[in-house]
């Protein structure tokens, strides 16, 4: 990239691609640089505004993240990325109400999003709110019943309900699907002590 940039100063999907692969290597101080730098030339660009709040969650910074998310929905109200980012922030800060108001907000932009769908299961589980979750699972299974990460969520739901073999079952499941997925190892493991 560095390279490239070189030849065409001032490229802003080329200096957007350098942030994402400086992000991607552990380097998000130098990533917010880049992407602060493309801002001044191109200020509404809600793909590196994005991608800015991305480089300041991975430091920490979730206000200045959760503010760069907001401004990215702002200028393209059907930016689910900004949108997920957005969720993942609130929900990583047990802000779980707001991260259902994220969803909300893009759920009608991404209403067959498969992603979208487990997310919003995921919050309504950590509110304790499974028969709504019990739902949005039922619907991502029945369109792709190969889901790894539906039947690890569906596993968290039962769990949580107080059924563990049902659980397990939904875990190996989803190993059976994916037997790199660490996440149904470790569930898996866990049900087993």
């Amino acid at each position: 990239y560095q390279h490239a940039l070189q030849s065409r100063p001032g490229w802003v999907d080329g200096l957007n691609n350098l942030g994402v692969a400086l992000e991607k290597l552990d380097r998000p101080e130098q990533a917010e640089r880049i992407f602060s730098e493309i801002l001044k030339q191109d200020p509404e660009n809600s793909k590196v505004r994005n991608n800015l709040g991305h480089a300041f969650a991975r430091q920490g910074r979730h206000e200045e993240a959760e503010r760069s998310f907001r401004e990215a929905l702002e200028q393209n109200p059907r930016y689910v990325r900004a949108a997920l980012n957005l969720e993942q922030l609130q929900e990583e800060e047990g802000r779980y109400e707001e991260a259902l108001e994220s969803l909300s907000h893009i759920e009608t932009h991404a209403e067959h999003d498969a992603e979208v769908t487990l997310r919003h299961a995921r919050v309504l589980t950590s509110l304790g709110r499974l028969k709504e979750a019990s739902e949005d699972l039922k619907r991502v299974l029945r369109k792709d019943p190969k889901n790894p990460r539906a039947h690890i969520a569906r596993g968290n739901l039962l769990r949580k309900a107080g059924k563990q073999q049902q659980a397990l079952t939904s875990y190996r499941q989803a190993a059976a699907l994916d037997s790199k997925n660490a996440e149904a190892r470790l569930s898996t493991a866990t049900l087993l002590r």
